[in-house]
């Protein structure tokens, strides 16, 4: 599994929260195209579990696992475990999980952060129950004019794909060919638009996450990163401009042979 880039301190999960709040209209639009009624769900690369319980929310399911390898989330994620929802720490690249097969498995903007993506595709499919669901919800494109947050955007795509991940993920999602496990039950592409200020406030704390990286170190100078600081720092309390940024979703589904 590559370095999760945007760490697991607890500015990243002030970030994941918002995150949560800003795309919740995306993911449940792709859970209600699903028409499923799943007793069980895993919810991987869960992090806090702010996602984990929406999926709880949107599917009615029995019981919904959430995992993730980062054990600071997982410890802040058990706080809020109810009945139905659960949280476990895993690797979520290792099968088999630390949960029985389950109906559908969910991740959202995870891919990004792996390699071997059809292999690990390959090994989630073998945690499903036969006919069961393969939910993937990544970003294919981020269309943005705004020039702070395209500048930001740069950087991060840079940084992705010098650790060998894709930022824009959902592409090679599309043209990937169908592991022999699995059948493409659905797959649509969703265009979700961002105001200025929430696009900021998710990428400043990110910003601060990873402006000492050895990458960002060696090819930007302090000055411009302080910079951008400012710059989103601004944005980020600024006016809900709809229009300057927006983001496409490739939203898969494969069903288990």
């Amino acid at each position: 599994m590559s370095s999760y880039l945007f760490k697991d301190t607890e500015l990243a999960r002030q970030r994941l929260q918002i995150l949560a709040e800003v795309f919740a209209l995306s993911t449940c639009h792709f859970l209600q195209s699903i028409q499923s009624k799943p007793h069980s769900v895993l919810d991987l690369g869960c992090g806090p579990g702010y996602t984990t319980h929406l999926l709880a929310e949107q599917l009615s399911a029995n019981h919904v696992f959430g995992l993730d390898i980062s054990e600071s989330f997982i410890a802040y994620a058990q706080q809020t475990s109810t009945k139905r929802v659960s949280f476990a720490c895993h690797d979520i690249t290792s099968v088999p999980f630390p949960v029985a097969k389950v109906d559908l498995v969910y991740c959202r903007m995870l891919l990004t952060h792996l390699t071997e993506v059809p292999e690990v595709i390959a090994r989630w499919a073998t945690q499903l129950r036969s006919g069961g669901l393969l939910c993937l919800e990544e970003v294919e494109w981020i269309d943005v004019r705004q020039p702070t947050l395209k500048r930001y955007l740069q950087i991060v795509e840079e940084m992705l794909r010098q650790q060998a991940n894709q930022l824009y993920i959902g592409v090679f999602l599309e043209s990937m060919p169908v592991p022999p496990t699995l059948k493409c039950h659905s797959s649509g592409l969703y265009h979700h638009s961002v105001t200025t200020r929430d696009a900021a406030r998710m990428f400043l704390p990110n910003l601060r996450t990873w402006r000492d990286n050895s990458y960002v170190r060696s090819h930007y100078s302090l000055d411009d990163i302080n910079q951008l600081d400012q710059e989103l720092s601004v944005l980020a309390e600024g006016p809900d401009i709809i229009g300057e940024i927006a983001w496409g979703m490739r939203q898969i589904t494969y069903e288990a042979a």
